[in-house]
């Protein structure tokens, strides 16, 4: 009777899921759009023959391709971000149906459920950027991949019924990892899923896989992408968590950690798929299993809850269904009120946190520098917040500020762009561990200005200067930028063109 009823709830129980998350992600739809939101959009607006060959970004353009296209409706914060939100939505049904195949009703709503509430999921379904249709197309591919496998399994050769199959995995397989490169870890996943079933029909099957490749790897070696990746924010910020942390690493050395880390990943879940049959099988059946992956569901909440990290974050977010997946499998075999409690620590998570989660306030920044008393007002701002001040000035039509990029890579050059003498000059800045261009501006720019104010919010500095009429003679001595400022310099600008990076 008690399976009997949670059957019949099923899809009232995955609608409330859907409507959940959306409720949850609509709370923050009004924030600010933060740097990288806005970034999504500048490069939405870019030619589709710029995306496609000369983007100087390290994600691939697929995403601002379908932004571009998103675009057309309006660019109002809400519309640009409930396209994230659709592909979230769309995810917990095809999470559902995945789960349904591999351990019944009960595990994929147990799935759903976990998923729509995570901190994590709700976040990123409520940002202008790629991170949850990776999610979605990885979730695609891998139930794809795992039908393919199990008709592969099969000791008929391949029908008729197989091709439809095959031509899918191929066209989302191809598709996806032109969203962005954690969708490689799907990818990933299908191949040792694959292992894991004895590796039926290997030919065909390697065959396919090389073909998915194929047109990634043709666009990845032309169209200078590596150029993007070698400037990479990752192996900078974990060189500068580990100064902070006492450990001697450098963006050199942090980048051949990540990828050491990375080939290490690899061979592990090769062997563990490899020796999967014989050896760990059963293992989910354990009771320390189900302990361990508990705590391990339990940590994972809590890293999502952090206010901070969101660099690694994001790597999480196409494995999260999977993860949601393993968990559901191991709670069906468990009693009830242990998912409810799941489930309720996870909404009281997102509750709590995602309030106060709120990214950089730039609408209200931009907004401040109207109420100086000179018209128009003339801006510095950091080039890696160009786009989302070109954004908000072409939302309000605004006519009181002209503005001009402090290109980080150029400094101690400035921009031409002067306030007269006795006039005032703003500069818009970003404000974290790598990245405060305010210490890196020459004694010429001490010697021309003195500071009147400055305002402090969450990875943003806003300062107000006023130019001398008669720049000083004396200026205490300033101590040279640290290397993890320098280090910080150098990361990729939305005016950089690939073929223009040394």
């Amino acid at each position: 009777m008690y399976r009997a009823r949670l059957a019949y709830l099923t899809p009232a129980t995955l609608l409330l899921s859907l409507l959940t998350l959306a409720t949850l992600t609509s709370l923050r739809f009004g924030q600010s759009l933060w740097s990288d939101e806005a970034i999504s959009v500048w490069f939405a607006r870019y030619p589709v023959t710029t995306l496609l060959a000369r983007l100087c970004d390290p994600h691939p353009p697929a995403y601002y391709l379908l932004l571009k296209v998103w675009l057309v409706g309006g660019e109002g914060e809400t519309w640009l971000r409930s396209l994230s939100l659709l592909a979230a939505l769309l995810s917990l049904i095809l999470v559902y149906r995945f789960g349904k195949e591999l351990c019944g009703r009960r595990c994929g709503l147990m799935a759903v459920l976990l998923l729509a509430v995570h901190p994590l999921q709700v976040w990123y379904a409520g940002e202008v950027r790629m991170y949850a249709w990776a999610q979605l197309l990885g979730v695609l591919l891998v139930w794809l991949g795992w039908r393919l496998i199990l008709r592969l399994e099969k000791p008929s050769t391949l029908g008729r019924y197989d091709l439809p199959l095959a031509a899918s995995y191929l066209i989302v397989g191809t598709v996806a990892l032109f969203f962005d490169y954690t969708v490689l870890l799907a990818f990933g996943l299908v191949q040792l899923l694959w292992i894991a079933r004895g590796r039926p029909r290997y030919r065909q099957w390697l065959a396919l896989q090389v073909t998915v490749l194929i047109p990634f790897l043709l666009w990845w070696g032309v169209s200078l992408q590596r150029v993007a990746m070698t400037h990479s924010y990752q192996a900078i910020f974990l060189a500068v968590q580990g100064q902070r942390l006492g450990i001697p690493l450098t963006p050199q050395s942090a980048a051949r950690f990540l990828w050491a880390s990375l080939l290490l990943l690899v061979i592990t879940g090769l062997g563990v798929a490899w020796l999967w049959p014989k050896y760990f099988s059963g293992l989910y059946k354990r009771p320390v299993t189900r302990y361990v992956l508990l705590a391990a569901w339990l940590a994972l909440l809590l890293f999502a809850a952090w206010p901070r990290l969101f660099s690694l974050k994001r790597l999480w977010v196409v494995l999260l269904p999977f993860a949601a997946l393993a968990m559901a499998l191991i709670l069906v075999r468990m009693k009830w009120p242990v998912t409810a409690t799941l489930v309720g620590l996870s909404l009281m998570l997102v509750l709590l946190t995602l309030p106060r989660a709120s990214r950089e306030p730039w609408r209200e920044l931009i907004a401040e520098i109207d109420r100086s008393d000179i018209n128009p007002a003339i801006v510095w701002v950091d080039d890696l917040a160009a786009p989302v001040l070109t954004y908000y000035t072409s939302q309000t039509n605004v006519d009181y500020l002209d503005w001009a990029p402090l290109m980080a890579r150029s400094l101690p050059d400035l921009p031409d762009l002067t306030p007269p003498p006795g006039d005032d000059l703003w500069l818009l800045l970003q404000e974290n561990p790598y990245r405060q261009l305010a210490n890196s501006l020459p004694a010429a720019f001490r010697a021309q200005y003195d500071l009147l104010d400055e305002k402090h919010e969450s990875g943003i500095v806003l300062y107000q200067y006023r130019r001398r009429n008669q720049p000083a003679q004396e200026l205490p001595a300033q101590p040279p930028p640290s290397p993890q400022m320098l280090w910080g310099l150098d990361l990729l600008s939305p005016f950089d063109t690939c073929r223009a990076i040394p």
